[in-house]
């Protein structure tokens, strides 16, 4: 009905500035710390978290060196199908882990 007056639903017109200052990328991007617990689980997210998205690549922070093997020889693939699934982004083409030290996380876990 509103349509028909010639006005637009809220959401379209949020959507449209988004899309215009391109920060519609950046929230679909949010999914991925938003669900990060979700998408690879409890064990692996107690070792793990994302750290940022660059030219279509997750970057991953790890805790140490041998979750970081596993992480890169056995769940690579599995990781990325799970992040499609959770988040829909088709974008993210690979995954690249990284040391860190969990002493400094920003989200505080």
């Amino acid at each position: 009905m509103l349509q028909e007056r010639g006005y637009k639903p809220i959401k379209d017109i949020v959507r449209d500035v988004l899309k215009d200052l391109d920060l519609e990328k950046r929230l679909d991007e949010s999914r991925v710390f938003e669900k990060w617990d979700d998408i690879v689980g409890k064990e692996i997210s107690k070792h793990t978290f994302p750290d940022k998205i660059y030219k279509n690549v997750l970057y991953i922070k790890v805790d140490n060196s041998a979750w970081m093997a596993e992480l890169n020889t056995f769940f690579k693939a599995k990781l990325l199908g799970s992040l499609k699934k959770h988040t829909g982004l088709k974008k993210i083409k690979d995954i690249k882990f990284r040391i860190a030290d969990f002493g400094t996380k920003e989200d505080g876990r």
